[in-house]
């Protein structure tokens, strides 16, 4: 086992091992924060496939007027371009703002269906990226938070393998459209979505950082405790 692993194994016993600890939820937040920042944070790009494939559908159609033809078109082009944006901006965000443990890319349309294993992953630059055997992985992706824990909003969410998504006190979001991007969106502000798909992943990335430091902190804690008994 190589020593970084060892390492993780006895930060996570540490955590279980105290009794303070052990009995509460918390420790299975800490104990992926753990994991993350050793692991592989796959994101998934959005492709909107099922709307690009319908509107391809639909254009196949010999019954379409040269109207109706220009107009879904259009659609399909402006569809095409908003996915390139923002899976560039995606990318790009994560490259500049991200630093808190390895990241590749998947598309969702194969993250959806597909074990991490399997998965045909790139870099940030869109090379292939090979899956290092035994880390954790862990997904970000676009999505809405649960409305049953509070305001359903806008998000990059964090999920584990299985693709559930984690709960408090793990970071596991961070919205994806505080007002002043709101605000930009409605004026049509050049950059925009990049500019705003930066910050959002830097807030994240901030909020990983600080919650691993408070576990290291409770790791300590553990550690001194187990030496006083």
């Amino acid at each position: 086992m190589k020593p970084v692993r060892v390492l993780l194994v006895l930060a996570i016993c540490y955590l279980w091992a105290a009794p303070s600890r052990a009995q509460r939820p918390h420790a299975v937040a800490e104990s992926h924060i753990l994991q993350l920042k050793e692991g592989v944070l796959i994101v998934v790009l959005p492709t909107r496939h099922k709307k690009i494939a319908e509107l391809e559908r639909l254009l196949a159609s010999d019954e379409l007027s040269d109207k109706s033809r220009r107009r879904l078109g259009r659609m399909l082009a402006d569809t095409r371009a908003s996915v390139a944006s923002l899976q560039q901006a995606l990318r790009n965000a994560f490259r500049d703002a991200y630093r808190f443990s390895a990241v590749a890319f998947a598309y969702d349309h194969e993250a959806v269906r597909l074990k991490p294993a399997e998965l045909a992953l790139t870099d940030v630059s869109g090379a292939p990226f090979a899956l290092p055997p035994g880390r954790p992985v862990y997904f970000a992706m676009l999505g809405r938070t649960d409305p049953q824990t509070g305001s359903s909003m806008e998000a990059l969410l964090i999920a584990d393998a299985q693709r559930e998504v984690l709960q408090r006190p793990f970071p596991y979001y961070q919205r994806r459209y505080p007002p002043a991007a709101i605000l930009d969106a409605l004026i049509g502000a050049p950059g925009a979505e990049e500019r705003h798909t930066r910050k959002m992943v830097a807030r994240l990335n901030r909020k990983l950082f600080r919650y691993h430091q408070e576990v290291l902190e409770a790791i300590r804690q553990a550690e001194a405790y187990s030496q006083q008994r």
